[in-house]
C-alpha cells in the first residue's frame, strides 16, 4: 500500500477494491481447481495434491503472506509432504493484456528452469503447455517451495546497509556467491532481452533471446508491447529513450514536469549516442535479476541464504550490467542527492568479489553506475534523475560544446530548448507549458550580467575579458551561493 495513502476513506477504498479482486480471484481458482490439480499431476502421476484455497477474500486479505503486488500464491500439498506453490498473477478485467502476461510468465519460468537445471538455489517452476495462458484473467505456473525466511536487510540502524556490520557483510558474502554460481554459467547468446524457451520448455527445447519484457512504462500500448531483442545496450536505450519520448509528447508520464521531463530525455538521447561503452557487443550474456530490491532472499535462522525468489522480468545482459550492484545496495541517501560514489554495501561487495577471487565482478561493480542511473528511463524526479549526477557519468563521453547547467532550472530549460529546437514535438510542449522562449532567455541573460557585474565587484581582480572561464565560474558560483543564501534568510 502507498505510504502516502493516510486518509482512512482513500484507506477503506483502497481495501474494498483489493477485497473484490481477490474475490474475483478466488472464484476463478475454485472453478479451475481440479483443472489445476490435474495439470500439477501431469508432473506427478504416482502422487495425489491438494490445492489449499481460502474459504473468502477476507482470510486470504488477512494472510499478508500469501500475496504482493504482482503475485498471490496458493499452497499445493502433495500426499509424501512435497510442496508447491500455484503461483498466479493478479490482473483485473483483461489487463494486463494476455500478451503480456503470456511472456512474463514464459520469460520467469525459463529464467527459473535455466538456474535451476545448473544447480542454482532458486525454485524450480512447471507449466503444462497444452493449456494455453488465454483464459480470462488467470494466468499461473507451478512454482517449488522454499523453505527459509524472508531475510531482514534494513537500510537504517545498527547493522543495517547504510551503515554495514557483521550481519550485513555475511548476506553480502553470501549474495556475492550466489552471484559468482551464476556468473559461471553464461548464455550462449549475443542479444539483450528476456530468454525463453521454443517451442516448449521441454529437454531439447531452443533456447531463444526475444523482446525485452519491461515492468516499467517502456512497453508500447498496443502489440507487439515490448521493445528488442538489442545488439547492444546502447540500441537499447536509445529505443526506450525514443519510446519515452513519445510517451511523454502525448502525456502519458512525467505528467507533472512534462516540458523537463522531455528535456531531460532528449539530453540523455544525445549523451547515450556518444557513450562508446554502451556499444559494446556481447559475445555471450548472462541472467540479471530485475528487481533485487532485496525482499527476495529467502534465508535460514543464521542468516545464509537457502534461495531467490521473483524472477519475473528477468533478462540477459551484458557482463558489465548483470553483475552491477543491486538495487538494495546502491538505494541510499547520497545516491538520490546524485552522488555517484559507491554506497558502503557496494564497497563491501567489491571486497567479497575480490577475497573470493573474482575480481572481474568487482570490476562490474565498481564502474555500474550508469547502468544504475539508466534504469531510470521513462520517469522525471529529481530526486533520481539529477542532472549533476548524469554529466559526471557521461563526463567521458559529452560531446564537444555540451555544457549545460548541472542543476534543473531555467537557465537548463532555456540552454537545451536553444540545442534542440529542431525537435518536433518541442514546440507543442512549450505552447502547452506555457514556455516563451524568447522571455526567458532574455531573462537568463540579464541575470547573467547581474552575476557578471557582481563577481565583478567582489572578484576586481578577474579578467573576465581572458580566457578564465574555470575561474569565473566559480567565483560566480560563489555569488550565487551567497545570493541564494541571503534570500533564505530574507524570507525566514
Amino acid at each position: 500500500m502507498s505510504a502516502g495513502m493516510d486518509d482512512p476513506h482513500l484507506k477503506q477504498i483502497y481495501l474494498e477494491n483489493r477485497l473484490t479482486r481477490f474475490e474475483r480471484l478466488l472464484k476463478d481458482v475454485r472453478d479451475r481447481s481440479h483443472q489445476i490439480i490435474a495439470e500439477a499431476r501431469h508432473f506427478r502421476p504416482d502422487f495425489q495434491c491438494e490445492l489449499q484455497i481460502p474459504p473468502d477474500a477476507q482470510t486470504m486479505l488477512d494472510k499478508k503472506k500469501m500475496y504482493n503486488g504482482i503475485n498471490i500464491h496458493f499452497p499445493l500439498i502433495w500426499e509424501d509432504g512435497v510442496k508447491w506453490l500455484l503461483r498466479v498473477r493478479q490482473a483485473q478485467d483483461g489487463y494486463p493484456p494476455a500478451e503480456i502476461q503470456q511472456s512474463v510468465t514464459n520469460s520467469e519460468i525459463t529464467v527459473l528452469c535455466i538456474l535451476n537445471r545448473n544447480n542454482i538455489s532458486v525454485p524450480n517452476a512447471w507449466y503444462e503447455n497444452k493449456r494455453g495462458y488465454n483464459e480470462g484473467d488467470l494466468h499461473y505456473f507451478f512454482y517449488e517451495y522454499l523453505e527459509g525466511r524472508a531475510l531482514r536487510l534494513p537500510k537504517k540502524g545498527v547493522d543495517g546497509l547504510w551503515k554495514p556490520g557483521v550481519r550485513m557483510r555475511h548476506i553480502i558474502n553470501q549474495y556475492a556467491k550466489f552471484q559468482i554460481q551464476v556468473s559461471d554459467h553464461p548464455i550462449p547468446a549475443r542479444l539483450i532481452g528476456s530468454p525463453s524457451f521454443f517451442p516448449d520448455i521441454g529437454a531439447e527445447a531452443e533456447l531463444r533471446v526475444g523482446p525485452l519484457v519491461n515492468f516499467h512504462c517502456l512497453n508500447r500500448l498496443e502489440a507487439p508491447y515490448f521493445l528488442g531483442p538489442f545488439r547492444n545496450n546502447q540500441e537499447r536505450y536509445l529505443a526506450q529513450i525514443d519510446l519515452a519520448l513519445s510517451h511523454i509528447a502525448d502525456g502519458y508520464i512525467c505528467q507533472n514536469a512534462t516540458l523537463d521531463g522531455y528535456l531531460f530525455h532528449l539530453q540523455l538521447k544525445e549523451l547515450v549516442s556518444n557513450c562508446s561503452v554502451l556499444m559494446e557487443q556481447p559475445e555471450e550474456v548472462y541472467i540479471k535479476h530485475a528487481d533485487d530490491k532485496g525482499d527476495q532472499f529467502m534465508g535460514d535462522e543464521n542468516d545464509n541464504l537457502t534461495g531467490v525468489i521473483d524472477w519475473e522480468w528477468a533478462y540477459v545482459t551484458t557482463k558489465s550490467e548483470a553483475f552491477t550492484a543491486p538495487i538494495f545496495c546502491f538505494w541510499s541517501i547520497k545516491y538520490f542527492v546524485g552522488d555517484n560514489i559507491l554506497s558502503p554495501a557496494e564497497e563491501i561487495l567489491i571486497e567479497e568479489y575480490g577475497r573470493l577471487g573474482r575480481h572481474d565482478l568487482a570490476d562490474c561493480v565498481g564502474n555500474g553506475k550508469i547502468y544504475q542511473r539508466l534504469s531510470h528511463i521513462g520517469t522525471f524526479d529529481q530526486s533520481i534523475w539529477n542532472q549533476r549526477s548524469i554529466l559526471d557519468i557521461f563526463e567521458k563521453f559529452k560531446p564537444a560544446g555540451f555544457k549545460p547547467p548541472r542543476w534543473v532550472g531555467k537557465k537548463w530549460r532555456v540552454y537545451l530548448i536553444d540545442r534542440y529546437k529542431m525537435d518536433g514535438n518541442l514546440e507543442r510542449l512549450m505552447l502547452r507549458e506555457g514556455w516563451d522562449q524568447g522571455k526567458e532567455a532574455a531573462e537568463v541573460a540579464r541575470e547573467r550580467e547581474d552575476i557578471r557585474a557582481e563577481t565583478m565587484k567582489e572578484y576586481p581582480e578577474l579578467d573576465l575579458t581572458a580566457d578564465q572561464e574555470k575561474d569565473q565560474q566559480r567565483a560566480q558560483r560563489a555569488v550565487e551561493r551567497r545570493a541564494a543564501k541571503a534570500k533564505r534568510k530574507a524570507t525566514g
